[in-house]
């Protein structure tokens, strides 16, 4: 499970006009996890985590 800000939406919905396709909506999301790998030592399943992750290519 995983959330958009709310400026995400806005640039999903194309709410300022100024979105360009294709869109993959990034830069902060915050979810559950729900599956890892065996090199992961320091998460936990069930654990909420947050990313700040790069933003969307606007220009």
């Amino acid at each position: 499970m995983w959330h958009l800000s709310h400026s995400n939406l806005s640039m999903l919905h194309n709410e300022w006009g100024m979105t360009r396709c294709s869109f993959v909506p990034s830069h902060e999301i915050v979810g559950t996890i729900s599956a890892k790998g065996n090199s992961s030592h320091n998460l936990q399943l069930g654990q909420r985590v947050g990313a700040l992750v790069g933003m969307p290519d606007i220009a």
